[in-house]
């Protein structure tokens, strides 16, 4: 079954001080698995607000989310949390890698969490890392690589679990030209490879040019 990501009259506001702001305003979308997708806008237009409602990380003032047509904000905490864990992968601008814990110890542990026994988690951590070319740094830790080799890491763990959806938040704002070529390659190779729906929030145009739909956001509005 192909799966879906569903946002259905989604609006999120925030209050600060006594004033309501609202960031999303009647959001109707849905993200099929397979596919590649943009979500493009200026900062502060709400894109990075829509990415972390469709993984689940925040939640909708109103509207709903679906996954499969189930609503994830309806599910208990731990439901939510698995549903992320297994069938949702997020890379962020900042990679987030834990700085006590090595190469394979930071890709591993996501897939221990969901459930897999170590001793597989750690095989196929270091099948991953052989493929996206860090065979050498498995063993280093997070300090001791560059700032592309961190985000092909944080890659490298968003798909240990085989997601179904991989959710980039501005995944190279923190890279040069060359490296953030080189990690838009690897996300296209993975979804070549393995087939997830990859949503990309950016605000580069040479980002959205290599994603088959392009959205854009303003003033909280998809136009």
């Amino acid at each position: 079954m192909i799966s879906t990501l569903t946002a259905t009259h989604i609006q999120k506001s925030y209050s600060f001080e006594g004033i309501e702001q609202t960031v999303l305003s009647d959001i109707n979308l849905t993200f099929t698995q397979g596919q590649l997708y943009a979500i493009t806008g200026s900062s502060g237009s709400g894109k990075s607000t829509l990415l972390h409602l469709l993984g689940g990380v925040d939640t909708p003032t109103a509207g709903k989310i679906l996954f499969n047509a189930v609503d994830i904000n309806a599910m208990r905490q731990t439901e939510r949390t698995m549903l992320r864990t297994k069938n949702i992968g997020f890379v962020f601008q900042f990679h987030y890698l834990i700085r006590e814990l090595s190469v394979i110890e930071n890709v591993a542990l996501n897939a221990q969490i969901s459930g897999i026994n170590s001793t597989e988690a750690y095989d196929k951590a270091s099948q991953l890392l052989d493929h996206v070319g860090l065979r050498q740094e498995k063993l280093k830790y997070p300090h001791q690589l560059s700032g592309g080799q961190q985000e092909r890491v944080a890659v490298v763990r968003a798909l240990i679990n085989s997601p179904t959806f991989i959710l980039a938040d501005e995944p190279t704002g923190n890279l040069d030209a060359h490296n953030a070529q080189a990690l838009m390659d690897l996300l296209l190779d993975c979804h070549k490879q393995w087939g997830p729906g990859i949503i990309i929030a950016t605000h580069d145009a040479a980002i959205s040019s290599r994603m088959t739909h392009v959205l854009n956001i303003k003033d909280g509005v998809i136009l």
